[in-house]
């Protein structure tokens, strides 16, 4: 079972991988023939309206295979900070932390939520930021949205001492694996890409 998972997961990180360079090519041509067409004069740009026209078509479908969600960021020290809202009415601030496998949220959040976290024998040891292992009760957000990008039903944890005050907890993988991760930090920016042509066709 080990094996297979390590497997799976190599497998998902190629295919990751695979992606990312796709988009970024895709970004590439899209750039470089806008920039190519708007040196073109008017009458070469007549003589050929309808090469150009196939490609703007093309470029336009392949649009609809992605969304991308542009966030605007805090940066607090070596952490970035993004606002949250969770179950559709309780708002969050959430360290990105990209190795944490699970969402984790403080208990003043689940107890704002209403979830009930008074399961002694669920607990589960946790990793924060700063390295500190914690318990933890396994919960589900019915959904978490970080301005336009939205998951439901997701994975989560609530922790069972209080968070440092700088968190309300960590936006982990079980939200981030969703999406195509990318940083612009010259803008503090966090950008998330949802790819999937099948349902959007």
């Amino acid at each position: 079972l080990e094996n297979n998972k390590d497997t799976l997961h190599k497998q998902i990180g190629a295919l990751d991988k695979k992606t990312t360079e796709y988009i970024n090519a895709l970004n590439l041509f899209r750039k470089k023939f806008r920039d190519i067409y708007e040196t073109l004069g008017e009458e070469s740009k007549e003589q050929n309206r309808y090469f150009f026209a196939g490609i703007n078509k093309k470029l336009s479908e392949l649009d609809n295979d992605f969304t991308r969600h542009t966030i605007d960021y805090e940066p607090y020290g070596s952490h970035i900070v993004v606002e949250a809202l969770l179950n559709d009415w309780v708002k969050a601030h959430l360290v990105v932390d990209t190795g944490a496998s699970l969402v984790i949220i403080s208990k003043e959040i689940a107890d704002k939520l209403g979830l009930d976290t008074s399961r002694k024998e669920s607990f589960i040891l946790v990793t924060l930021a700063d390295g500190r292992e914690v318990k933890a009760n396994p919960v589900i957000l019915e959904s978490l949205k970080v301005k336009d990008a939205e998951l439901k039903n997701v994975r989560a944890a609530v922790l069972k001492d209080k968070a440092p005050a700088q968190e309300d907890g960590l936006l982990g993988m079980s939200f981030l694996e969703n999406f195509l991760l990318s940083l612009d930090v010259r803008a503090n920016r966090l950008i998330l890409e949802e790819f999937y042509p099948e349902e959007k066709r």
